[in-house]
This record gives C-alpha cells, structure tokens and sequence, in this order.
C-alpha cells in the first residue's frame, strides 16, 4: 500500500451531528495507514474536534461564514495549504465544501471525492446546495454516497459512468451490551434532533392516535432541536421528551420498540444502534437506508411513505403481540455484518489506493 496524503475536508464542525462524528472517526482510522489532515473551512466553536489523535487540524476561517461569500477566498487558502502539504487526495465530507475543494485543485493533480451523507432524492429547499452537489458529481474524481439506491440516483440524475461513483457505508462501532431484550416494557423509542425532515409531525399523528389506544405505553423522544416542534411534542401525553442523553447504553435499554418517522435519511444509523440492542423497529421506508437495515416483516416493519395509518396499526399489532416483539428481537442482528468497520474501512482503503 502506498503511503498518501489525504485531507478529510468538513466545511464546518460547529455541530456535531453524524456527519461530523463520521468524518473524525474515519480521519482516525485512515491515520493508521495515511498521512491525514482534517481541515474545516469555517468553523467557530473548535470543542467539536478535540479528539483528533494529534491529527494534524487546520481551520481556514475562525468565524461561521456563508459559502457563497467565501468561495473564492476560502479555495485560495486552502489550496495554499494543500499545495504546501503536497496533498495527493481531498474527501469532501458533505458537500457544502465541493464548490471549494474543486476551485482549490484546479489544474493540480490532486484527487477529489465528493462524499454525499445524505438522499440523492432531496436538496433540502436550497438551490446552491443541489448546485454543489452537482459540481461534486460532475467534476470530482469520485463521488462517494452511503447506499446502493443513492448511487443509482445520482448515475441517472447526473448522466455520469458507473466508475465515477459508488457506495460506502458507515460503519457501526460494536456495542458491549450483555444484557437481554425483555419485551416487557410498555415504552416506545424514538432518538434524533428535532428537525422537520425527521417527521415529527407525523410521529406526533401516531403518538396521538397510539395514545387514544394505549394510554399506558410510554413514548420517549431523544434529542434536542427545533422549539416549534418540541412544543407540539410536549402536547401529547404520552410523549416524553429526554433531551440529550450521552451513552447509547444509556438510551436504548428498557424499551420494546424502535420508531422512526423520517421524511428521508442519508443511511440512519440510529436503526442500527438500535438492532444492537435488539429493539423491533417500525419505520416508513423513507429515502435512503432504512430498508438496507430492516428485513420487512423479519425483525420489524417498513411502512409506505407515509402511511400514518398503517404505521399505527403495525405498531398496534407488536404492542398487542409480545411474542412477535421476541421473534422480530431475535433476528435483530440479520445484515449488522455488512457495516462493521473492518469491511467498511478496507472498502476506503481501496479506494484510496485505486484514485
């Protein structure tokens, strides 16, 4: 294996999401066998990015910056920096920083990847983010996305060949959990930021409806956001709302059923937190990922987009079923393999050697 250069390139660590958390971790892992840089081109709070290994850090910009105001800018300073460090090979993680990793290595022979967390099937309302990503497609040496759908998305979306794209997933870190799945608490789970692309005004539909028919099941909501949605949320009575709580041990546990109610995901990776911890789960099969983690009907149940009504009669029939909860519980780890670190990282690995 020869031995690169390589910066892991995140626009900003201000927040840090599963994105960001993604990013460090595999920034440790290449170290292993690279010479890795992490830069970030404007991020303000540097607390994020303290557990870096002594990986080399280097942030461009000390303040939050808007993109399109630093283009030119920020692509001038960091190509300084990887011209300086003879960089053979920048990851774009997310692409808020396409635009600026593409002008930075114009007309060098530095290698570009373009590495897309979320669904090919939304630009989120914005249209200089769906231009980045098309730049990212179009014109980086690789585009990288987390699933087999997202890639055949982006090979008919963007009209590009078959190798300039492909598809990674990240990986689940092994859980120590010795204990056992009871099925026996009358608690539903749900853990993610309050966003409006999480669903929570469908979750809140089937809380309400879950309510009316099972006033003594529980449903706890992990996770911190939006105050408009927090406020609906705390309407409901049997919704409570947990706030952030560090330690997957510490959430999972004492619950019989995992919901999710995305509009849409890059690749969720708290279902499979979840299936470590041998939880059912009941999700729509939203745009991207669930259905690479749930076997339908096999460990949980994946509702049409967006069926309130079929997800509460699904989740009805596991409340009113203790022994499908077990069977579902008992098969939880069906397809965990296929995102375990070793395959994950030999899979960067070799795209790394093979740019």
């Amino acid at each position: 294996m020869n031995r690169k250069k390589i910066v892991l390139l995140k626009y900003s660590f201000d927040i840090l999401g599963g994105t960001e958390v993604v990013a460090i971790k595999l920034a440790k892992e290449l170290s292993l066998y690279h010479d890795v840089y992490v830069v970030s081109i404007a991020t303000s709070n540097k607390n994020n990015i303290q557990d870096l290994n002594n990986i080399p850090y280097y942030n461009i910009f000390e303040e939050k910056k808007r993109v399109r105001d630093i283009i030119f800018s920020g692509s001038r300073l960091l190509r300084e920096y990887l011209l300086s460090n003879s960089i053979d090979i920048v990851l774009s993680i997310g692409v808020h920083s396409n635009a600026i990793m593409l002008l930075s290595t114009l007309f060098t022979k530095i290698k570009t990847v373009n590495c897309d967390h979320m669904t090919i099937y939304n630009n989120y309302g914005n249209k200089f983010y769906a231009l980045q990503r098309l730049l990212g497609a179009k014109f980086a040496s690789k585009s990288i996305v987390l699933t087999e759908e997202n890639k055949k998305g982006y090979l008919k979306k963007y009209r590009i060949s078959e190798s300039k794209v492909d598809y990674i997933y990240n990986w689940i870190d092994s859980i120590q959990y010795n204990g056992f799945y009871s099925g026996n608490e009358k608690k539903l789970i749900t853990v993610g930021r309050l966003a409006k692309e999480k669903g929570y005004d469908l979750l809140a539909q089937v809380a309400k409806r879950i309510y009316e028919k099972y006033p003594d099941w529980i449903w706890d909501v992990y996770g911190t956001g939006d105050e408009e949605i927090k406020k609906e949320l705390e309407k409901i009575p049997n919704i409570c709302l947990k706030g952030i709580v560090r330690g997957a041990e510490n959430i999972f546990p004492k619950h019989s059923i995992y919901i999710m109610t995305s509009y849409f995901e890059g690749l969720p990776l708290v279902l499979l937190e979840a299936k470590q911890f041998k939880l059912p789960i009941v999700s729509f099969n939203c745009p991207t990922g669930p259905s690479d983690i749930i076997r339908n009907e096999v460990n949980g149940f994946l509702i049409d987009e967006f069926d309130v009504e079929k997800m509460v009669t699904k989740i009805s029939q596991l409340i009113e079923n203790k022994t499908l909860r077990e069977e579902f519980s008992s098969k939880s780890n069906l397809d965990v393999e296929k995102f375990s670190k070793d395959i994950i990282l030999g899979q960067w690995l070799n795209l790394i050697e093979n740019l």
